[in-house]
């Protein structure tokens, strides 16, 4: 059977090679196949008018006649193409591009996902990718045809969401002590800050009574902070950056200068400026060491990124860009830097300043001032992306002053040098420097300067004090904790002011310190943490030493600290073993106000130490208490302090008092019903106080910010309003209202019942509240009404009603029992007549 197989398989194969050789013999021999087209087709090869969807970025942006040849397309309308591409940098060239022929590019389009360097194109100016199956034309610029676009639209804060209003802070703080060994003292300060606001523009006024000095008025000033400008004019303290040497002394004048207040790109501004382009939508992302520390999704264009959560330092970054299906695009590398002393790029920072400086030490209602004028100025910029030139004057009639510096930040080193001259032979420099490497982080800082040779009491001097300290700082990570040394010298000449420019009265001061201290955690389990600390103190001829010991404890409403302190050292006075005990108790939202207490307790070797420490934020205000008591050497001290804060807020035709602190604008939350019931105010949602029903709440919030408002009730229950939200911008002085309606929900339940059978099925009414019985006869419906106000409840059914005394009720419900139809009011049946 086998070698008959084989037999026919070889004469079967013999036979096909020879059928083969004879039949590619006869091919080879006649001439090629024609490819041209077949006749009736010869349309089709010639150009093709068709209209097309045009797509920018992945999006479409409209439809065009276009003209498709083999290999190009034309369009049909340029200019009509024109109008629906984004704005370019040069209109002319892109015109002129849109009226030349476009290469399909049909190799670039993308059949699947894995498909590389496809769905995009980087021409040197302007192309197309033409998908003739879907009739889609996709468009593509160069990048130096785009411009840029922000990574944040508007940088600046909007318009004030307040007319005229009127915020008026109220405080007080005191201190006194009780003594066996000396006298008592006792000291107090009444202080109020009235600030009247209309828009973006305020006058304030800051003004204090104290038992010392009497009545003072501080500052009296009108000002306007808008759109990156503010403008000052009266009594006021200067906020300009006029240098490092000169004081900023209270002044009679005005001033002008740029403000980074209303702006709300800061965080973004003082970073270098990072810009991709995106031929289509996508994403990017930036990694830094190989770590992902920031990504977000870009539309097509030239895109800077927005730098706000980039951490501060110089380092290098690397951008990767990626379009929507996730293909990667580009990946490129920058050095980057960000640093809050460096101004945004492309922008200068200033001031200008032109008044009468004050006298210090003045006891008068308004402070004195000196008879001469006064004139500043700052400039600064960034001239790269991590170098800033800065420069100050300042100038009276008599003297003038010249300060000039610069901030370089690097990979590893940070310098701010600065350098000061002056007209009366006053010259100076210092010198701020941080490097970071990996093991350990140094800070260091040395300033000189000379102070004026002589001084006239009635000039004003810019530069009374000579100056000259040295301090380095070093920290390190070593075994696990936490290796710190710190080190200052400080020379300082002062000059104490009298009625004649003597200058017999003059101190000087030589101080030296110096520490090494060594932290680690040695307990962190659960709840229990345990820190150890050795340190080893110089302060010019005394030297000591210690060991710490600190153990904590938190709970959900405690927090424990113990403490165990032994030091050595030459001077015999100081207590060398110390234990001290310190509980804090806070109430964690068990009430609506915030309340605090803690106690502590210390004992040494000569004698003990309490303390008190109480604090209360509540709808009415902030008070601050503290007492202590402690016992030395049998001499018994008693200390007492204490502040105290409260609002007074009024806005067109509403008035409020209370605030649980003391800023400069506020809103009024004014709820109508739920009489007494708190409810938790969230701005940004995040808590910032709480306001009861029935009555004017008022919520202080910083200035110059933006704030989403909401309400959430505190108390149990449900409650029926209008969950709206509320967006306002509040500038100094600025008081806004936010009104609702709000009513509890009470829970009403009840059964009907006819000679004891219940009433299936039936429309029962409560106060226009409707709801049907089951086959029980028990109802149960929701009403938002005031139990305060209710002492009786109408119930309707059919043609029947009854009035039940409200006796039966919880926190939110309302329990009416059994209604007997017997017990009810019922109007006979109405009888249908037949006609």
């Amino acid at each position: 059977m086998t070698i008959k197989f084989i037999k026919y398989f070889t004469y079967s194969f013999c036979i096909l090679f020879v059928v083969s050789k004879s039949a590619l013999a006869e091919i080879a021999t006649k001439p090629p196949i024609e490819t041209s087209i077949p006749s009736g087709f010869e349309d089709l090869s010639g150009p093709q008018i068709t209209g097309a969807d045009i797509y920018y970025g992945g999006q479409l942006i409209g439809v065009s006649e276009i003209t498709v040849f083999p290999k190009y397309i034309e369009f049909n309308d340029p200019i009509a193409v024109f109008n629906l591409l984004p704005v370019t940098l040069d209109s002319e060239r892109l015109k002129e591009l849109l009226q030349q022929p476009q290469n399909k590019n049909t190799h670039r389009i993308c059949h699947n996902l894995s498909q590389p360097d496809c769905g995009y194109l980087t021409p040197e100016d302007f192309a197309v990718i033409y998908d003739n199956d879907n009739y889609r034309l996709d468009v593509y610029f160069s990048p130096d045809l785009l411009p840029h676009q922000e990574a944040i639209s508007d940088p600046y804060l909007p318009a004030s969401s307040s007319k005229f209003s009127l915020v008026q802070n109220l405080g007080a703080t005191w201190s006194g002590t009780k003594s066996e060994g000396i006298d008592n003292s006792y000291r107090a300060t009444f202080n109020g800050t009235t600030i009247a606001g209309y828009g973006e523009g305020a006058l304030r006024s800051d003004w204090h009574f104290s038992d010392e000095q009497g009545t003072q008025i501080s500052s009296l000033h009108w000002a306007k902070d808008f759109r990156g400008k503010i403008y000052s004019a009266g009594l006021f303290q200067p906020q300009g950056n006029f240098g490092y040497f000169t004081p900023s002394q209270t002044i009679f004048g005005v001033e002008f200068r740029n403000s980074d207040h209303t702006r709300t790109d800061i965080s973004h501004q003082q970073g270098a400026l990072i810009e991709v382009n995106m031929p289509v939508r996508g994403r990017v992302e930036i990694y830094r060491e190989n770590r992902l520390i920031h990504s977000e999704l870009l539309s097509a264009g030239n895109k800077l990124l927005d730098t706000s959560n980039l951490p501060s330092g110089a380092y290098d970054i690397e951008i990767r860009t990626f379009d929507e299906s996730g293909r990667p695009l580009t990946s490129f590398s920058e050095f980057f830097a960000k640093d809050f002393y460096l101004p945004a790029p492309g922008e200068w920072h200033w001031s200008l300043l032109a008044g009468m400086p004050t006298k210090s030490n003045s006891y008068s209602d308004l402070p004195n001032y000196y008879n001469e004028g006064l004139l500043q100025a700052y400039l600064g910029r960034r001239v790269s992306e991590n170098i800033a030139l800065f420069s100050a004057i300042s100038a009276t009639e008599n003297q003038q002053l010249l300060e000039l510096g610069t901030r370089w930040i690097g990979a590893q080193l940070e310098l701010s040098p600065n350098v000061l001259i002056g007209s009366k032979g006053q010259h100076g420099y210092r010198i701020d420097a941080r490097l970071r490497t990996p093991l350990f982080t140094l800070n260091a800082s040395t300033a000189d300067t000379n102070k004026e040779d002589s001084y006239d009491f009635s000039e004003y001097a810019l530069l009374r004090n000579g100056l000259s300290y040295r301090s380095v700082g070093i920290q390190s990570q070593f075994y696990g904790g936490s290796l710190a040394f710190r080190y200052s010298k400080r020379n300082r000449t002062n000059i104490f002011y009298a009625d004649t420019s003597s200058l017999e009265n003059i101190t000087r001061s030589n101080r030296k310190l110096a520490t090494l201290s060594y932290q680690r955690t040695i307990l962190k389990k659960n709840n229990w943490f345990g820190d150890i600390t050795f340190s080893y103190n110089e302060a010019d001829s005394e030297k000591y030493s210690s060991i710490d010991f600190q153990l904590r404890h938190q709970t959900n409403q405690w927090q424990h600290l113990a403490n165990v302190r032994r030091e050595f050292g030459d001077n015999p006075s100081n207590d060398p073993r110390r234990f001290s005990l310190d509980s804090k108790w806070n109430d964690r939202e068990l009430w609506a106000a915030e309340v605090e207490q803690a106690l502590g307790v210390e004992s040494t070797k000569n004698g003990y130490y309490l303390e008190s420490r109480s604090r209360l934020s509540g709808h009415q205000g902030f008070i601050h208490s503290s007492i202590s008591l402690s016992d030395e050497n049998n001499n018994r001290t008693t200390n007492y302090l204490g502040s105290f804060s409260t609002n007074l807020i009024t806005a067109g035709k509403q008035f409020a008092w209370g605030g649980e602190r003391s800023l400069e604008s506020a809103i009024i939350v004014d709820i109508d019903g739920s009489k007494d019931k708190d409810f938790e105010v969230l701005v940004n949602n995040s808590r910032r106080g709480y306001a009861k029903g029935g009555k004017k709440s008022v919520i202080n919030l910083p200035p110059f910010r933006s704030y989403d408002i909401t309400l959430r009730p505190l108390d149990d229950g449900f409650y029926e309003y209008k969950e709206k939200s509320q967006f306002v911008t509040l500038y100094p002085g600025n008081v806004t209202e936010a009104n609702y309606i709000i009513q509890p929900l009470y829970v009403i339940m009840g059964r009907l019942t006819s000679f004891g059978n219940g009433i299936p099925d039936t429309l029962v009414t409560i106060d226009s509240h409707r709801v049907t019985t089951d086959r029980f006869g028990v109802f149960q419906l929701e009403i938002p009404i005031d139990i305060n106000g209710y002492s009786n409840l109408e119930v309707k059914w059919l043609n029947c009603s009854i009035d039940v005394q409200v006796e039966d009720s919880g926190e939110n419900w309302i329990n009416l029992g059994t209604l007997q139809q017997s017990d009810a009011y019922c109007l006979p049946p109405f009888k249908v007549s037949k006609k």
